[in-house]
């Protein structure tokens, strides 16, 4: 959906211009920016090189007012969480794979395809993810029940 969608008291013009991304099923009620530059007002926080978070309606308000394009803010409703120590247990069954942090990738115009390219830079090489029971999440063998929606991988 786009932003001016969710967001119906905001300037409409560059909100209709700015695509608006499922972060997670967590704080659907809040919008979380990725962006390419912080705020003066210190409330972007750099998480890497050249990349900057927050949640502040007013840094949204201010990259809609210099006409921020998609390719230096990526716009995200909700966000996902792990409990302590679950991601590092997922992470040593192999459940999830890491990519390197790719400012080009996450402000790339091209997002549907955003997944298969960052699949091909995986080690080792040959990883294929498929597509299992629940449409449009990713599977594997994790043993895991067939039902549960998870990113996992298997070898070619």
């Amino acid at each position: 959906m786009q932003l001016s969608e969710a967001v119906t008291d905001i300037d409409e013009a560059e909100a209709s211009k700015h695509a608006l991304f499922f972060g997670g099923p967590l704080g659907t009620h809040r919008i979380f920016m990725l962006m390419r530059n912080g705020d003066a007002d210190g409330e972007a926080h750099q998480i890497t090189a050249d990349v900057y978070f927050s949640a502040h309606r007013d840094v949204l308000e201010q990259a809609l007012h210099r006409k921020t394009p998609d390719t230096e803010m990526r716009l995200f409703l909700g966000y996902s969480s792990w409990s302590a120590g679950q991601l590092d247990r997922e992470l040593e069954r192999g459940s999830w794979h890491l990519a390197a942090g790719d400012p080009k990738a996450i402000f790339d115009t091209a997002s549907h395809s955003l997944w298969e390219r960052l699949i091909e830079t995986l080690e080792p090489s040959g990883l294929e993810v498929k597509l299992g029971p629940a449409q449009g999440h990713l599977s594997s063998d994790t043993g895991l029940p067939a039902a549960e929606p998870f990113l996992v991988s298997t070898q070619r």
